[in-house]
């Protein structure tokens, strides 16, 4: 089971994620994937603008990721959850090629159900 979270401004469907035992995974991502959260580089294939991610867990209800595209960062994600465990919360900064200029923005999001007993608030 995956925590499902969900913001109706930029996608009606849920985002299925979870963090347990050191690894996160997207089921909701195209393809899903499963990394460590061990802030190291991993190699993803879910867009053309990145191929690796760095996630690391900063405390019970935080994750930092780092994007890298060819070895040079790319972009930084914050996510957090509410300490009543019901808002998700994601802050983005983004460069879409090198060279070019940042671009930043956030969202939030609704859980709609929690993960597998003992996997991180996310």
């Amino acid at each position: 089971m995956h925590a499902r979270w969900v913001d109706q401004k930029y996608t009606p469907k849920p985002i299925e994620i979870v963090l347990k035992d050191g690894e996160n995974s997207c089921r909701s991502c195209t393809p899903p994937y499963t990394i460590k959260a061990d802030g190291k580089d991993h190699k993803v294939s879910v867009s053309p603008y990145f191929d690796t991610e760095n996630i690391t867990i900063v405390d019970q209800r935080t994750l930092s990721r780092i994007d890298k595209k060819d070895g040079e960062q790319v972009g930084t994600v914050k996510t957090w959850v509410s300490e009543d465990g019901k808002t998700l919360h994601l802050e983005y900064s983004r460069i879409s090629a090198p060279g070019a200029p940042t671009y930043s923005g956030s969202y939030t999001a609704t859980r709609l159900s929690s993960g597998p007993e003992g996997s991180h608030a996310i």
